[in-house]
This record gives structure tokens, sequence and C-alpha cells, in this order.
């Protein structure tokens, strides 16, 4: 049986990226043979957790040393790679990131194997960047954008590009029950502005406006994550280490959210959870576009708000995340149930 293999930003402790997977997993066919490759430092008690919730996928990590990862797929039939999620796409530390991607990349187009990104976007880009993405798109046999951060690439992939919104927004929630009584707020800052003391400034004088307990979760728990930023708030109940059960539990007994992360703002727009987003990355703002959000309830960067108000005018339009789910699930059933 020929084998689809999936990357992506897994077994890092981002719980946005758990959502992602998730949400794919539980929506792909189970007559297909299916490996998910998860990060070197996918902890055992992770992979186990993984492995228990979906028994019909084989998880396995990346070697320690990349140089060995071709010597693991060579000779094997497989039919496509699929990146799945995340603002891949970006400028990061000098570009490690893009130069590993495209390694990834060139691994799988040496072996005629297709190559698809689903479900991604282009953040923000340096020169050299730019360069190492119009390669990666060049060698790449599908991409599936969330939204239309591929415009500024167009001449790279015009001829196999789509859009397919956010995988997140197929996250199953028919198990999750809510509290009668709402209690508290959640905030979640970002590793990014722990050192913006206009942005930790802005976060704490909102709290200190909220009439109730504030618990305080890092949605990215891995190495130097958000308790970065996290930790320099005051007058809050800080939770560390929780699992994406437990923070989907947490949001449905709380009155509202205050957050940088993009699919802990998704993630309470699926539980009709009012919310506040912080306006940090194009992504975000993309998302309100996409989903016709209002910008009353998007903030910027070290603005000071109230946040009382603001929730107050949050408003959701169920019928932008179902048009969501749809084009995910489009996507989802081209990829996996079509040899192409």
């Amino acid at each position: 049986m020929s084998e689809i293999h999936l990357h992506g930003y897994f077994g890092m402790n981002n719980l946005g990226d758990d959502l992602m997977l998730n949400a794919l997993l539980a929506n792909i066919s189970r007559n297909k043979k299916v490996i998910c490759w998860m990060s070197k430092i996918t902890s055992q008690h992770e992979l186990i957790f993984w492995k228990r919730t979906f028994p019909t996928i084989i998880f396995k990590r990346y070697p320690r040393s990349f140089l060995l990862f071709p010597f693991l797929i060579t000779w094997k039939k497989i039919e496509k790679s699929i990146w799945v999620g995340g603002n891949c796409f970006y400028t990061h530390e000098k570009n490690t990131n893009l130069k590993w991607l495209l390694k990834l990349v060139k691994c799988y187009h040496k072996l005629k194997t297709p190559f698809i990104f689903l479900g991604v976007g282009i953040g923000n880009c340096d020169l050299f960047g730019k360069k190492i993405i119009r390669e990666i798109l060049s060698i790449s046999h599908k991409l599936y954008f969330r939204d239309n951060s591929y415009l500024k690439f167009l001449d790279e992939c015009e001829h196999k590009v789509f859009k397919c919104g956010d995988l997140a927004s197929l996250f199953p929630l028919k198990n999750i029950k809510a509290d009668n009584e709402k209690k508290g707020y959640i905030i979640s800052g970002h590793k990014f502005f722990s050192k913006n003391k206009d942005a930790i400034n802005a976060i704490q004088k909102a709290i200190d406006q909220l009439d109730d307990d504030c618990y305080v979760i890092d949605f990215h728990q891995g190495w130097s994550g958000d308790h970065s930023f996290n930790q320099k708030l005051s007058n809050v109940k800080y939770i560390q280490n929780q699992n994406l059960e437990e923070i989907i539990n947490l949001m449905k007994s709380v009155k509202g959210l205050i957050s940088f992360r993009l699919h802990s703002i998704l993630l309470s727009d699926l539980l009709n959870l009012p919310n506040i987003a912080i306006n940090y990355d194009p992504k975000i703002a993309a998302y309100f576009s996409r989903m016709g959000r209002s910008s009353d309830t998007l903030i910027s960067v070290g603005e000071h708000f109230n946040p009382n108000q603001v929730l107050e005018k949050w408003t959701f339009d169920e019928r932008k995340i179902e048009s969501e789910k749809f084009d995910s699930m489009i996507a989802i059933k081209e990829i996996f149930h079509s040899k192409k």
C-alpha cells in the first residue's frame, strides 16, 4: 500500500498546530496508510497521546539529524507528501525555518513525490526569505492557502494555487459540554512581545478593568513559549501545561477571551465565546476580513482599551465559519481521495 506523509509544526507544544492536526485527522479517510512526522523534540508522552487518539495513523519523529531523513523515505512507495497548516512561509532567525522547509520539499521532489501545502499562509519575509519561498513554490505540486496571502507570490504559483480556509474550523466540538454559569476571562499573550512594554501594559490595564478572575494560558507552550510574555502579567491565575481538551473546557466555562493567537480567536468563535483579538500579524486581520468580523474587536498592539465595552461589540456570523468548513473539506477530499 502506498503511503501519504504529513508534515507540520507538530509535537512542539503549539496548541494552534495541534488544533489543525486534530481537525485534519478527524476528517480524512481511514483507507490510506498515513505517516505523520512529528518534531524530533516530541515527548514520548505526547506521542502516546496522538497514537491513542488516532490509532490508525502512524506517528514518527524526525531523526535527530535531518541528514538521515532522506534515507528513511527512500525506496518507500509514497503517493503524496502534505504540509499541514501554519504560517510556514515567513522569515525567522536568518530563515533557518525556510531553509529546512526547502530541504524537506527537495527530499520528496527527488523521489518525484508530489508535495502539497494545505491550509497555509505567508507571513512577513526578507529578500533572502522571498528567494527561498519562490524556490519552494516552484517545486511544489499544489498549494492550498487559507487566505489570499499568496498574491505576493502569484507569479510562482498561479496555476497550482487554491484557497481552502483554515483547517482548524473543522475541529469537532460535539463532545464538549458548556458550563451553565460563566465565570472569569482567558488571557493569552505572545512570546514575540515579551520585551514590548507597551504591549504588556495594554493587556495589564485591560485585566485590571475586568470584574472577575483572569486565567492566563500559554497557547504556545514549547521552548521559549508564550510564558515569557504571560508571566509578566499580575492579578491573574497562571495556568500552565494544559492540553487542547483542557483548554477547550476552560474556554467553555468563561465569559470571554483576549488573545494574540489566531487559533484561540477562531476556536472562540467556534465555541460562541466573545473575544478580542490583538492584531500583531497580518493573518489576524485576514481572518477578520474572511469571517466578516467587525474591526471593533480588533485591537492594535499596545493600544489601550476597555475590555468590557469591546466584548459587548463582539458579533459572529456562523455562515462564514460554515463556508470556511466547506472550503476546507473540499480541499481535503481533493487531496485524500484523489491520486493526482
